[in-house]
């Protein structure tokens, strides 16, 4: 059956039994006060017989509002069962409501099976199915954390309730299951565990300083011996088993919910002085009266952007770009240039404009500038691109006049190439960057900047800098040659993230983010690629047509659009009044709105 979208009455449709029976019920507040605010932004999933498969705090936080009807999608599934727990798969779980899931999946899972854990049909050269890695991957909880959930459910089901109110640790709760039920043939296999290793180590003789690298390199045995770090084995045991609860939060959160996120934990980790958040705040331009037609058109026509290089304080350009700006921001080791962005006319702040080292790899660009890596690494040419990793302008002036492109535009400027040129000596002729979410973007509809597709490439979810820098820490007190290397090369952070999470034993593939960005490519000079390629000489190059004309060129294209993008606002009724200033941003509000969003989670508690 395809699926359709429609309005429902209430009583024309019914919750799953099956969801009471897997799921404890949860405060429906912040969703009531979604509801009441915004509306409901996302459909009911129902089957064609009505039954609930997605959204059931919905439809209860609804039927409290006294709402009439709502939207649904219409859609059947094969296992209706199987639908409800993965439309579940990133809202916040107690303890108790994972291992219902995992009792009912098993039983689903095991239906396809015969009544076995694993099939027995599958050819050779084919994955095997087994229930326990598939209960895993749909509820998103990994196999060794299930495995010790049943064990406590089977021995001490009470224990899951005192997991749940905190009491206790899955950890520690299987610790004592193994001491009080599941040891009693442990002497034995101790004994016979370490005559096997006493031999081997008799007959090999490995040196102490091979047997010492051997076990550095595998968890658990990783975390034994850290004189510099001065923590005991069970103390980093404890802060790996935080930073894998960390990293399955984060995992459940969609591109949007961890922008937000990291930005509350930017603005929390930022200390700046009131006077000057007052001072900067007071000096973003705004129009006296977009209600005063002609009055904003002159105003808009009378915007003259300049740029400033920010060289010694840097206090005013972090207030603006981590107050102004969703994105989190960190500098990236090599090359940065950052630059204020003002009108010259009333001096108003207009955004912030970053550049920095180009990334070694990204596959679209690199076939469009053809390049190999004779060019681009023997030759160094790529010291002769940069990557703009922040054009932000100030809003509401960006959503009603399009001044994200403006800057976008201004990245061009002979200032630019200039400073470039001045600070590192090489000359500047491309400049790639890429889109904040998905492929739509700013850039689209900009002449001088040429988008050339998507990126592909996975990136590891970033832990928050307080886990992300006890482990930094940790690999390069121990680790030294690795470190060394993972920082010496292209994505560093990417590198040393990578180098934690192999030494700790943790599956970076299920902290992955395939989320692509769309990728754009400003050509400074009309022969730029052949230069990048190394086929001509930096005598040979010539300014691009778009480039030459400066702001004056940027400026005749730029305010005839705006002014038909501000005529259809107004004529809509969708100006934007509101500045974005992130200041007042705190833990209660988001998690307000990721409740809203169905995500039940408090943002400073450990996971278990």
């Amino acid at each position: 059956m395809p699926i359709s979208i429609m309005k429902k009455l209430l009583s024309q449709i019914k919750p799953s039994p099956i969801n009471e029976e897997i799921y404890s019920s949860t405060d429906l507040t912040d969703l009531e006060l979604s509801l009441r605010e915004l509306g409901q932004l996302e459909p009911i999933v129902i089957n064609s017989k009505g039954n609930i498969i997605s959204g059931h705090r919905r439809f209860f936080s609804m039927t409290r509002l006294g709402w009439k009807q709502c939207e649904v999608r219409i859609q059947d599934y094969e296992n209706e069962t199987v639908a409800l727990i993965q439309h579940n798969n990133h809202r916040t779980k107690s303890v108790t409501d994972i291992n219902n899931e995992f009792r009912i999946l098993e039983k689903e899972y095991k239906k396809r099976l015969g009544g076995r854990g694993s099939r027995t049909d599958i050819k050779k050269g084919q994955k095997k199915f087994k229930t326990m890695n598939e209960v895993s991957k749909t509820i998103g909880v990994g196999t060794t954390k299930l495995k010790q959930i049943k064990s406590i459910y089977n021995y001490e089901p009470d224990l899951l309730i005192k997991i749940d109110k905190g009491e206790i640790s899955v950890p520690k709760a299987y610790q004592y299951i193994q001491k009080t039920y599941m040891n009693r043939g442990e002497p034995k296999d101790k004994t016979s565990k370490k005559n096997h290793l006493v031999k081997y180590l008799k007959k090999e003789n490995p040196s102490v300083d091979e047997l010492t690298s051997a076990l550095k390199d595998v968890y658990p045995y990783s975390l034994l011996k850290f004189p510099k770090v001065g923590k005991s084995f069970e103390e980093l045991n404890e802060k790996r088993d935080e930073l894998v609860n960390h990293m399955n939060f984060l995992k459940k959160l969609d591109e949007k919910e961890i922008v937000i996120y990291k930005k509350l934990k930017e603005i929390e980790n930022s200390k700046f002085n009131q006077n000057d958040l007052d001072n900067i705040s007071k000096n973003i331009f705004h129009f006296t009266d977009l209600n005063n037609h002609n009055k904003t058109i002159k105003e808009l026509k009378n915007i003259k952007p300049t740029l400033h290089l920010v060289k010694d304080n840097m206090n005013e350009f972090n207030i603006l770009r981590i107050l102004i700006h969703s994105m989190e921001w960190s500098s990236n080791p090599g090359r940065n240039l950052k630059y204020i962005v003002k009108d010259s006319k009333t001096d108003k702040y207009l955004g912030v404009i970053t550049l920095g080292s180009d990334v070694m790899s990204l596959k679209c660009r690199d076939d469009y500038i053809g390049w190999n890596k004779e060019s681009k690494i023997e030759k160094k040419r790529l010291n002769n691109t940069c990557i703009a990793s922040t054009i932000v302008p100030v809003q509401p002036f960006g959503y009603n006049f399009l001044l994200g492109k403006l800057i976008a535009c201004l990245c061009s400027s002979e200032q630019i190439r200039n400073d470039w040129e001045v600070r590192y000596g090489d000359v500047l002729v491309g400049i790639t960057t890429t889109s904040l979410y998905g492929s739509y973007s700013m850039y689209n509809s900009i002449p001088m900047w040429k988008k050339l597709g998507k990126s592909n490439g996975k990136i590891v979810l970033k832990p928050d800098n307080d886990k992300y820098l006890f482990w930094n820490n940790w690999v390069k007190e121990n680790y030294k040659e690795e470190y060394f290397h993972a920082t010496h090369s292209t994505g560093p952070k990417q590198n040393v993230i990578n180098l934690i999470f192999r030494k700790l034993g943790i599956k970076s593939g299920r902290y992955e983010n395939e989320h692509q960005k769309g990728v754009y490519f400003l050509n400074l000079y009309e022969n730029t690629r052949e230069y990048l390629r190394g086929e001509i000489g930096e005598k040979d190059l010539i300014i691009s047509d778009k480039i030459s004309g400066g702001i004056d060129n940027i400026l005749d294209w730029w305010i005839p659009k705006v002014e038909k993008r501000y005529n259809n606002l107004e004529e809509s009724k969708s100006l934007q009044i509101e500045s974005l200033w992130y200041e007042n941003i705190n833990s209660a509000k988001v998690e307000s709105w990721l409740r809203s969003r169905g995500l039940d989670i408090s943002i400073n508690q450990t996971y278990v």
